[in-house]
């Protein structure tokens, strides 16, 4: 089913979908924020240099956390080896596209397919079912929520279609989250003050480390993660949360491949 999404057509409409809001965001972008940082945050994973340092700070503070990953990074052995080890520290894996691209008018029968691919390729990579879909831009299709609810899907983080019939539970992360207050100019320490002012029980707090990375902000991310509770985000979608949850983003926002 993978090849599916190599062949040049496919692959070709995936990333238009990944390019075009991505760039409508560009345009509407506040001009306070600079070029270096906005690249920087774009080129950075926390893969290229290792995913010790997080997988560490997560199992010294003992939090649970929901990790999203845009299949087509399990391409890669170190993304593989390093996503496999937070699951073994209590993390759940977390739906986040096949590339990261819209599904905003995203039709049931694209999103039907690349959920098949995309669930296939984690229980085959990590021995892993997930049950939650971050998507990406936080705006989906009717489509896309019907697709996902016929995959098993429990709960999306992102906006509800207006018109929906449907089971699954939305959740709305808390905002600003990290990366829009690391791009208004906060440096870590301020950022996980306000992430710690906003972490109420049953709140969902959405988090970029690659982005604490870029700041040289790794040590204020490990003592917020130290200093707080966190629930994964299943236990906030089933109402089982005494504690706020934490939704790990891993992943520049925009990358074509």
């Amino acid at each position: 089913m993978t090849e599916r999404f190599n062949d040049p057509t496919t692959a070709h409409d995936q990333k238009r979908r990944a390019l075009s809001p991505y760039l409508k965001f560009v345009r509407n972008l506040d001009p306070e924020t600079s070029l270096e940082t906005r690249i920087e945050h774009i080129a950075y994973d926390v893969f290229e240099d290792g995913i010790d340092w997080l997988v560490d700070a997560l199992g010294a503070a003992d939090v649970s956390a929901g990790v999203s990953v845009p299949a087509i990074h399990l391409e890669d052995e170190a993304v593989r080896d390093g996503v496999g080890r937070l699951l073994e520290s209590g993390a759940e894996v977390v739906v986040h596209g096949y590339r990261h691209t819209s599904y905003m008018e995203t039709p049931y029968e694209t999103v039907d397919e690349e959920l098949t691919a995309i669930l296939d390729r984690f229980e085959a990579d990590l021995d892993a079912r997930p049950t939650g879909f971050h998507i990406p831009f936080m705006r989906c299709s009717s489509g896309t929520v019907r697709a996902a609810e016929e995959h098993g899907i429990e709960w999306i983080v992102g906006a509800e279609p207006s018109g929906v019939d449907t089971s699954i539970t939305f959740l709305q992360p808390e905002s600003p989250y990290d990366l829009q207050l690391f791009e208004r100019g906060h440096d870590g320490p301020a950022v996980t003050d306000r992430m710690a002012a906003a972490a109420e029980d049953g709140s969902l707090l959405l988090s970029h480390p690659n982005i604490h990375a870029v700041h040289g902000a790794r040590e204020s991310f490990a003592s917020f993660l130290e200093a707080e509770s966190f629930a994964t985000p299943s236990a906030v979608a089933a109402g089982e949360a005494d504690r706020p949850g934490l939704l790990l983003d891993l992943f520049p926002p925009f990358q074509v491949r």
